[in-house]
């Protein structure tokens, strides 16, 4: 017999148990508490929640539904299930989607989709023994950069990028493809401020700091940070804060 037709079993026994009072879903937290954007990881705590079954666990016995504060009227909205990969009586994990699926409405069409506009939600979790109540979240744009101005410079040369998604005082300008340390590394200005969450400018520096893994001990890779002047050549550079990274942009730099 296969763990997971065991533990439908289980579960079916304990349902029918004299004396058994099934628990409707509840949450006591959502994590992270400073709200959540696309591709970020999701932890919801509570209780009530029924493990997934089926082969391989694939089969959701929960659905995280998307509201607004109070419900209000419009469509049901849920988290796609192929995005929930964790459950367990006390914790569900899922990434957050770039789209929610919408269920019902004004026709009995089949379910589409829908990207979440920034703003304060609620989640919802429900299940056979009914639905939690509403923990409401933020929900937070990624950066998206629209354009670079300009598109070349050199060291001291002032950039500008318009886009949205910048938050206030955290974000940084990453250099992903301006290589020079042999391996990955997150190459990055950090602190660039943008108070009306559209616009920022920095100044190209004339080293910039950068974060690598060190694996020349031969044992556990070590994490450390430098500063390398920029390499000349045409490369891409993002914006990203803690909601995540913008998409990326062209950008030529030259030595005088």
């Amino acid at each position: 017999m296969n763990s997971a037709l065991r533990l439908l079993i289980m579960l079916s026994v304990m349902m029918a148990s004299p004396g058994f009072a099934a628990e409707a879903p509840v949450i006591h937290a959502v994590l992270p508490p400073e709200g959540v954007s696309v591709g970020q990881i999701v932890i919801i705590l509570g209780s009530g929640f029924l493990p997934n079954t089926g082969p391989n666990y694939q089969t959701s016995n929960n659905r995280i539904y998307v509201t607004h504060p109070g419900y209000g009227p419009g469509a049901v909205k849920i988290i796609p299930p192929g995005y929930i990969f964790f459950v367990s009586i006390d914790t569900i994990k899922f990434t957050m989607p770039p789209e929610v699926e919408v269920m019902g409405g004004p026709s009995a069409a089949a379910a589409t989709t829908e990207k979440l506009t920034p703003g304060t939600y609620c989640f919802t979790v429900g299940n056979i023994h009914g639905r939690s109540d509403q923990v409401a979240f933020a929900f937070h744009q990624t950066a998206v950069i629209v354009r670079v101005s300009p598109d070349a410079g050199t060291t001291g040369t002032e950039i500008s990028i318009e886009g949205s998604g910048f938050t206030p005082t955290d974000n940084w300008i990453g250099f992903p493809s301006n290589k020079g340390m042999t391996g990955a590394a997150h190459k990055f200005i950090p602190g660039v401020p943008s108070p009306d969450g559209k616009h920022l400018r920095f100044t190209i520096p004339a080293e910039i700091q950068m974060r690598y893994l060190d694996y020349s001990g031969g044992g556990r890779p070590f994490p450390r940070q430098t500063t390398e002047k920029p390499r000349p050549g045409t490369f891409k550079i993002s914006v990203g804060n803690r909601y995540g990274e913008s998409n990326l942009m062209s950008f030529i730099f030259y030595v005088n």
